[in-house]
């Protein structure tokens, strides 16, 4: 079923090398085709070849010349290499007018990927008229390389299509366009490496947002309106949090939980271009009364005082409880302490957050880390659209 090698004898995505599967399989049927394949074979192939005998002959009198100055040289042949007789067609150019003829091989990546997938589908069409009821798999590596935003889209649509059948189509990509445009029998899979390990676990709707916010750059100004925002000193606080509101929150509204890459200063930042970035949509920016914010506690004087400087210029984030503190001076410390405990050998703070967000029942959560339970209710609360 699986037809792999017969795409890969079509062409081959690393480079531009177009073969001429979709005819051959036309030709075979072609009794003329199959007679000059025959005539071909007796030609060159058959030990009664008029060329073979020619070819001996010469070389036995160019042997007996080159005897008379080299006695030693008793046996002399030469050999013509015919080509497999498939080769014919293979040594030919692909033109494509798109306004200008030119040969595929000059052509931009987006034109040449087009092509290329062009041929898979007539392949594969051509296939399917011989065979009734063959399904076939397309693997494709990071298909969107190369390819502006518009042209992925595209190059999504036309992949989608080849999946409205029986036909399954398995893509590894990078690109932010291919996860938010969803098909209506697309299925995602995360792939992570964790110590030489590869898992792969299905993509809940929270991980498509957070994946299409890290490839767009992980920027705020990246977003596209999500419900509400929370955000947090630094990645391992996010990981945390996306984790529990995806196991244990999945009827909640859509918030995003935006990492201040560890730092108290960056968050006022950080909540400054959620705010900024959507001033057109209104007079007043729109999150402005509804983002909230949860800090480590301050590890010294100068950081408690910047936070209350902060709080003080901001009283509409303080008079409407949207700033939560941690009691500790990093979420590692606020953990469950059975699970501290268990997992007391992870030093890595992102990769114990996963643990941490993968072992943590909501009971446990929301006894024994109130305070951020409690921003995270906050935040729902103030979300667009919450009840």
């Amino acid at each position: 079923m699986v037809l792999f090698d017969d795409v890969v004898e079509v062409f081959r995505l690393a480079h531009l090398d177009v073969r001429p599967g979709v005819g051959l399989n036309a030709l075979e049927k072609d009794q003329r085709y199959l007679d000059f394949k025959q005539k071909f074979a007796e030609l060159f192939e058959s030990p009664e070849s008029g060329v073979r005998k020619l070819l001996q002959e010469t070389s036995d009198r160019v042997r007996t010349h080159l005897a008379l100055q080299f006695p030693d040289c008793t046996a002399l042949e030469f050999k013509v290499e015919i080509p497999p007789f498939e080769d014919f067609l293979k040594g030919y150019t692909t033109t494509v007018d798109d306004g200008v003829a030119t040969n595929a091989d000059a052509k931009g990546d987006g034109m040449q990927r087009a092509l290329m997938l062009a041929i898979i589908k007539a392949h594969a069409d051509a296939r399917r008229h011989d065979a009734l009821g063959k399904a076939f798999l397309f693997f494709i590596d990071e298909a969107e390389l190369h390819l502006h935003p518009t042209a992925q889209r595209q190059l999504k649509s036309a992949l989608s299509s080849l999946a409205d059948g029986v036909d399954q189509v398995f893509i590894t990509t990078h690109s932010s366009v291919f996860l938010s445009d969803t098909h209506p029998h697309q299925v995602e899979f995360v792939v992570e490496k964790d110590d030489g390990a590869t898992t792969v676990q299905r993509m809940t709707p929270r991980d498509r947002t957070r994946a299409v916010y890290e490839l767009l750059g992980g920027s705020p100004t990246d977003l596209l309106l999500p419900a509400n925002f929370l955000i947090v000193e630094g990645q391992s606080e996010a990981t945390f949090l996306e984790i529990v509101c995806s196991r244990h929150y999945p009827e909640k509204p859509r918030i995003h939980i935006v990492a201040a890459d560890g730092d108290d200063e960056r968050q006022a930042q950080y909540l400054a271009a959620v705010m900024k970035a959507y001033v057109p949509l209104g007079d007043s920016p729109i999150y402005k009364t509804r983002a909230v914010l949860m800090f480590d506690a301050p590890t010294g004087p100068e950081k408690a005082a910047r936070l209350e400087t902060f709080l003080n210029h901001h009283p509409h984030i303080r008079d409407n409880e949207r700033a939560h503190t941690l009691p500790t001076l990093g979420l590692e410390d606020y953990y469950p302490a059975a699970l501290r405990e268990q997992f007391a050998a992870l030093k890595q703070k992102v990769k114990l957050a996963k643990m941490m967000g993968k072992s943590v029942t909501r009971e446990s959560f929301e006894a024994d880390m109130p305070v951020a339970f409690t921003a995270l209710t906050k935040c729902w609360g103030l979300a667009y659209g919450a009840a």
